[in-house]
């Protein structure tokens, strides 16, 4: 934790708008600035800014840099313009007003800036592609100060690599994303199964990638009941009626679920479903990998196993989750995988090890477990990829940015095709590294920022917040 001499503070709190807050240690509202959503991830800070403009983005970045600070970040065709400090929340209820929708995460307390500049897969993903592949303009505060707007027509080169890596490259003050026309209720909700159903709910999951046309997503999780024992969670969605839907969803509604809350529900709702799964609080540890489709179900029996094993042995894990995201691919991969810096774009669904314990002492087993079932199924992708795919998905990733907590892929493994442009555009826009944790492009450079990046987790701060006020500007 860098700090700050008094007459340094008081000088940068003069020099932004009055609506500005700059917080120290002493200062209310601190404790709740540097809080985020794992409590394992907290990272106390010598100064926290809390900017309304970009201005006050721009001089809290000079700021940072002159005084040898630490520095980490965390917004007629219809468009969503969205400040960079806000929620999906936000904009999904704002969108509501409207009767439109855009693509966003499936967490509605994460912010805008880090599931977009990530790459973003939601429920819209697949009809409508990635949130990167709905995203219009965004405005960037870079390392030097300077405020810029990026986009197909302007800084072009930029726009590309801010859409995939743009935690990278600079602050995110404003986001104008593509509208999309949602105006009819959607069907939706969660199934549970027990252990001798996990099978046929793969083979169904299987099924829907091949059938679905967009209308339709599934999830399918592992979790804790509320007797603590390990079960089979289906999140389904389906985007028009219930007749449908559930024409559509017969085969895994008839292995009766032993728990059903599936329903009629505005689309703005949707984002809510996983708020208290994934809820602020608890120790946490996350990494993901992919498996190519058809997914073998006999393998995840086995990462079933795995988990069982862990909620059996550590009482204080009944958080935990696993997660299978059924997102159909055919609209992201009719993206070319170099028309932006995200290089995940391929013929399999994301996974997520997420555990989630309250004690300390369990930092190291509950993180251990993480990596090696995430290396296991990484293990299972390799030798898929090995028995025969096409080009795009051979090359792929692999494996989603925003799912590795711990920053233990290399970029060269997450970008994949796209590193070395992606590198070359670093060293143009960032040459002294001031926007460097995470996952740093510029290895070889003495890293002078501290990047928060966000998946599941809501923008926080180390030295420098996003936008608190948090709007949804306009629905044009």
């Amino acid at each position: 934790m860098s700090s700050v001499n008094r007459q340094a503070v008081q000088q940068l709190r003069s020099s932004l708008s009055n609506t500005a807050l700059v917080l120290t240690p002493t200062s209310a509202g601190y404790k709740g600035s540097v809080t985020p959503w794992a409590s394992s991830a907290e990272k106390r800070a010598g100064l926290v800014v809390l900017p309304t403009t970009a201005t006050d983005v721009a001089k809290a970045i000079q700021f940072s840099v002159q005084n040898g600070l630490e520095l980490a970040v965390g917004g007629e065709e219809m468009t969503i313009t969205a400040q960079g400090g806000a929620l999906w929340a936000d904009v999904d209820t704002t969108a509501a007003q409207f009767g439109v929708a855009a693509v966003g995460g499936t967490a509605n307390f994460v912010g805008v800036g880090g599931l977009t500049l990530g790459g973003g897969y939601g429920y819209l993903s697949g009809a409508h592609g990635l949130v990167i592949d709905n995203l219009i303009s965004v405005e960037l505060v870079l390392a030097s100060g300077e405020v810029v707007n990026a986009s197909e027509v302007e800084n072009k080169d930029l726009f590309w690599a801010v859409r995939g890596a743009g935690s990278s490259f600079g602050v995110a003050t404003k986001f104008v994303f593509r509208a999309h026309e949602q105006k009819n209720l959607v069907w939706g909700g969660s199934l549970q199964f027990n252990k001798s159903q996990l099978s046929d709910v793969i083979a169904f999951a299987n099924h829907t990638m091949e059938i679905s046309q967009g209308e339709a997503t599934m999830m399918v999780g592992f979790s804790t009941s509320a007797n603590s024992k390990a079960s089979i969670v289906a999140v389904v969605f389906y985007n028009g009626t219930e007749a449908a839907a559930k024409s559509f969803y017969a085969p895994l509604l008839n292995l009766n679920p032993s728990f059903n809350d599936t329903s009629m529900v505005p689309y703005s709702s949707v984002n809510s479903w996983h708020n208290a799964t994934v809820s602020h609080g608890s120790r946490r540890a996350m990494k993901g990998s992919a498996l190519l489709t058809p997914v073998n179900p006999a393998f995840v029996e086995g990462l079933f196993d795995d988990y069982e094993t862990l909620m059996e042995s550590i009482d204080d894990a009944t958080k935990s989750l696993v997660l299978f995201d059924f997102f159909s691919f055919k609209k992201t991969m009719s993206v070319p995988q170099t028309a932006t810096s995200f290089a995940n774009r391929g013929a399999f669904i994301n996974v997520l090890f997420a555990p989630a314990w309250e004690s300390k002492n369990l930092d190291t087993v509950c993180q251990e477990w993480t990596l090696s079932v995430a290396a296991k199924t990484q293990a299972e992708l390799e030798r898929q990829k090995s028995a025969g795919t096409d080009e795009t998905t051979q090359f792929a990733a692999g494996e989603y940015k925003n799912y590795d907590g711990f920053g233990s892929s290399s970029p060269e493994k997450l970008f994949g095709v796209n590193f070395e442009r992606l590198v070359a555009l670093k060293k143009h826009y960032d040459s002294e590294n001031i926007f460097a944790k995470g996952h740093n492009l510029l290895p070889g450079t003495q890293a002078r920022g501290n990047v928060v990046r966000s998946s599941l987790v809501p923008e926080r701060v180390n030295a420098i917040s996003e936008t608190p006020g948090r709007k949804v500007a306009t629905v044009a």
